[in-house]
């Protein structure tokens, strides 16, 4: 009877260990999962193969005299998307103390049909590891930008695939996630307030900092609104926070000077940067302590 008894301790231990051991009991700690785009991604121009350049002669006679232009590549997303060292989930993860699981892709929308991994796929990631998960806290969603020919579809249309995208995977995010706190983050300003844009910053030795003004009739400025707008209306709708990153950035746009700048220029030469038209090394941190204590601390 004895050796019964230990035979069945030993089997019902063992079985514990297994089931311990197993993948699926591995539950994953991200409190915070990020989707979204480029912004939030912020891969180097060696990673995706683009070049912002004036000419190649140009390229040795400023950059030899400025910062580097470049960084260094980081780890990839958990699905394999090309991200920099220097990106806002790096820098949210380290102010905030929380792990955060950034699954945000270049060139990803909301309605789908990307090359890469888009809105939906990136939530199919996100539950296979088990980071989207009762457990969750937060959830950022930033996505639109590459969204705009589906955004300025006739309102006349019987569907929007923005709009409908949006309500579906976020619906798909509440049921995998029930407790998180979800946001749809706005864009990170990139006109001044006027909707001037600077897309030429240059800072050699000895030179300002000021950048050339291109005022571009105020394109800008209006892709800008009716990206932000339509995110509003897409949280609005779906009963989720909408955070507006543009108003808190304002002063910081591609027009700011060397140290406030946190977008860099169409040909930046000033301040360290992954990409044009994206955050700078700067711009990341902030954008992060922004994030950090305006949504995930509520």
């Amino acid at each position: 009877m004895p050796f019964k008894k230990l035979s069945a301790v030993a089997t019902v231990t063992g079985a514990a260990l297994a089931a311990l051991s197993a993948p699926q009991a591995l539950a994953a700690d991200a409190q915070t999962v990020m989707f979204g785009d480029s912004i939030f991604a912020n891969p180097t121009y060696g990673q995706i193969g683009t070049t912002s350049s004036l000419s190649p002669a140009a390229d040795t006679a400023l950059s030899s005299a400025t910062h580097g232009i470049e960084d260094t590549p980081g780890a990839p997303s958990p699905q394999g998307c090309p991200q920099g060292h220097s990106n806002v989930g790096r820098e949210l993860e380290r102010v905030s103390g929380q792990h955060v699981a950034n699954y945000a892709c270049s060139a990803a929308k909301a309605a789908g049909q990307s090359h890469r991994k888009d809105f939906e796929e990136q939530i199919n990631g996100a539950i296979a590891n088990n980071d989207l998960n009762g457990a969750t806290k937060n959830v950022l969603i930033q996505f639109g930008a590459n969204d705009l020919q589906e955004i300025l579809r006739p309102s006349l249309s019987s569907a929007n695939p923005y709009f409908d995208g949006m309500k579906r995977s976020i619906q798909r995010v509440r049921q995998a996630a029930p407790h998180a706190h979800i946001t749809v983050v706005g864009y990170p300003a990139i006109s001044a307030r006027n909707g001037a844009v600077c897309p030429i910053r240059t800072s050699a030795p000895g030179s300002t900092d000021a950048g050339f003004n291109l005022d571009y009739a105020g394109l800008v400025r209006t892709g800008e609104d009716q990206v932000n707008s339509a995110m509003y209306k897409a949280a609005r709708a779906n009963g989720v926070q909408y955070y507006d990153l543009r108003a808190d950035s304002i002063n910081h746009g591609m027009c700011a000077p060397d140290s406030t700048r946190w977008i860099s220029g169409k040909w930046e030469y000033s301040v360290p940067h992954n990409l044009f038209n994206h955050l700078t090394h700067l711009g990341n941190r902030n954008v992060a302590q922004l994030l950090n204590s305006k949504v995930l601390s509520h």
